[in-house]
């Protein structure tokens, strides 16, 4: 996901890196779509700044999808 609730407002997953640096890793952080919990994730990889769902959620369209084999 590119973005997530935090305390009310809508933020972008780079404001979520620089929130968990500053604050710590235990931020409340809500999917904008299905209000479940979820984490920031920092750039790595292929992969740009985002956040996950901390469990998954297949009810959710911004769940990560896996790529069929």
């Amino acid at each position: 996901m590119k973005q997530a609730r935090y305390q009310g407002k809508v933020i972008e997953a780079a404001e979520g890196v620089d929130l968990k640096e500053r604050h710590g890793s235990q931020l409340d952080f809500r999917c904008v779509e299905c209000g479940t919990p979820a984490r920031v994730e920092r750039a790595g990889g292929h992969m740009p700044d985002r956040f996950e769902h901390l469990e998954r959620n297949d009810h959710c369209s911004l769940v990560h999808r896996r790529r069929a084999t």
